[in-house]
């Protein structure tokens, strides 16, 4: 499980972006290993609320958010060599106003252990 909570503590004078508050919880599998390689299937599931933003230009109509996402993944580690794959797909989106959204989110992670 894991937290977080923004707050702006400094903006300019004609907008104040909205506070921001996600959550989020996961799965895993201990996996399988084949050889020297070992496969983890895991599943994300994060929740996301930001509020409107504020001042003149803020545009509060058009910013703000609460959305679900879900996010299967695979990590997969070879020796010394970790690559941590995932694709987020929306559950739930209610965006104010008009604006762009992507409907999956990809990540891609490969690092190596020296």
């Amino acid at each position: 499980m894991r937290g977080q909570w923004q707050e702006p503590v400094r903006h300019d004078a004609d907008r104040i972006p909205g506070q921001e508050v996600v959550a989020g919880a996961g799965l895993y599998h201990q996996g399988w290993s084949v050889r020297a390689a070992r496969v983890t299937p895991l599943l994300q599931v994060t929740g996301a609320y930001r509020g409107h933003d504020g001042g003149p230009s803020g545009h509060p109509g058009d910013s703000g958010y609460t959305r679900l996402i879900v996010q299967p993944g695979l990590e997969l580690d070879v020796s010394r060599v970790m690559v941590y794959a995932e694709v987020g797909f929306a559950a739930y989106n209610n965006m104010s106003g008009n604006q762009l959204v992507a409907k999956q989110l990809f990540k891609l992670n490969v690092s190596y252990a020296f």
